[in-house]
């Protein structure tokens, strides 16, 4: 949450003196940025994690009868996604890799804690956060483009095998999942002298081919298609093949 361009930050600690230093540390250093909120025990954390209006969490790992890792396990639960910086005792580094595993973005020991270094904590930590949160969103995007797309959707090695299929492939090809992975792109061609040609083009320094072709499904009707295939991931070495269905309109043409 931004308000005025400040970030929201709640912190988790039952040590009231600690949050005063800490809020000090953060004003003395950036006094525009953030606003530091306090819950003092483990149920009231709960409560404010509930309302989801904080950018990011400063979280003791001990509160009680509970702890930290408590707290990032809760994150999870919810299913809410959240940049969180847990304090530890010095030496704790089985509780620092443990921070890490259940998902804190940072850790740092309360004792060595100064100003420059916790605002330096907590803007990577909301830097990384946000990093991540756009790439998921592109990522959701376009595997919803893959899963609606009318078009025949495939991803093939770099031995040409096919690994992934869209709905489309398969409703057009006629094949099933498993039958359409163990078969390679040039199954699919109608002419076996076209082959070489495609996987030429494919294979060179370019590595695009925009061009018709004429495909066979799996029951054996032939397909005309334009295939705008390139490759996709070089250190992979993942293609990705766009294939439209043509054939209405080139019979029409003809």
């Amino acid at each position: 949450m931004v308000t005025n361009g400040k970030k929201h930050i709640l912190m988790i600690d039952d040590d009231e003196d600690d949050f005063f230093l800490v809020n000090a540390l953060l004003q003395d250093i950036s006094p525009d940025q953030y606003v530091l909120q306090w819950a003092s025990s483990y149920k009231e954390a709960l409560l404010a994690i509930e309302t989801r209006v904080h950018d990011l969490y400063l979280v003791d790992y001990r509160l009680g009868a509970y702890t930290g890792i408590d707290v990032l396990h809760h994150f999870r639960n919810l299913g809410y996604k959240a940049p969180v910086i847990l304090f530890t005792g010095k030496g704790d580094y089985h509780i620092d890799k443990e921070a890490m595993l259940a998902g804190a973005a940072d850790y740092l020991v309360k004792s060595e804690i100064n100003a420059s270094l916790l605002e330096r904590a907590i803007r990577y930590a909301l830097d990384k956060f946000n990093h991540l949160l756009a790439i998921e969103k592109s990522e959701k995007r376009y595997f919803s483009i893959f899963e609606k797309s009318n078009d025949i959707i495939l991803l093939a090695d770099c031995e040409h095998k096919i690994v992934a299929a869209n709905p489309a492939a398969l409703n057009v090809l006629k094949y099933e999942e498993d039958e359409l992975y163990s078969s390679h792109l040039q199954g699919l061609f109608a002419d076996e002298a076209v082959i070489n040609d495609f996987l030429d083009q494919l294979c060179s320094e370019e590595g695009v081919v925009q061009k018709e072709y004429a495909f066979r499904n799996k029951s054996g009707q032939q397909l005309d298609v334009m295939i705008n295939a390139s490759l996709l991931d070089e250190k992979k070495q993942l293609y990705l093949c766009i294939i439209q269905d043509i054939t209405a309109r080139k019979r029409k043409e003809r």
